[in-house]
């Protein structure tokens, strides 16, 4: 025997061990907030994104891929878990009011990706409007985008 594993993955062990990677960046940094560019270990950090959309989409109803039970969801509040890692809707706030004096100085609203002013306006403006067209043909989008923002003036 070679000893070839039948089943590829255990994600129930995984799951712990992810749990217990968690916890111990919680003692290093004092906090569960690990984010997708986590630098120390960018697989918890994608972890904790997968675990914050999927947790999303079982907010809203929608089909998920990943099992996230109940008791998963409450060992990872108790462990301390953010299952919003960064205040969309802050942030959200904050990348409209440089588009309202774009908007003011120019008249419209369609700042170019190559915007030497603010060059991070022009690339959050297009990945906005690449998510708003995501969503209208029904993909899943990279962003996720409320009624409220999609609406905004």
């Amino acid at each position: 025997m070679i000893g070839f594993k039948w089943k590829g993955v255990d994600y129930g062990t995984l799951f712990g061990r992810r749990c217990r990677d968690l916890e111990a960046s919680k003692k290093k940094f004092g906090h569960c907030n690990v984010s997708r560019q986590y630098s120390v270990d960018l697989s918890l950090g994608n972890w904790c994104k997968d675990m914050r959309v999927t947790y999303t989409q079982i907010q809203q109803g929608k089909p998920h891929k990943r099992n996230l039970s109940q008791d998963r969801i409450e060992g990872l509040g108790k462990i301390g878990f953010k299952w919003k890692g960064v205040d969309y809707d802050t942030r959200f706030e904050k990348r409209c009011r440089p588009l309202e004096a774009f908007k003011k100085n120019f008249g419209h609203c369609n700042v170019p990706t190559p915007y030497s002013v603010d060059p991070t306006l022009g690339v959050w403006y297009s990945a906005m409007r690449f998510t708003y067209h995501q969503i209208q043909q029904g993909k899943p989008p990279k962003y996720i985008l409320s009624q409220e923002e999609i609406g905004f003036k």
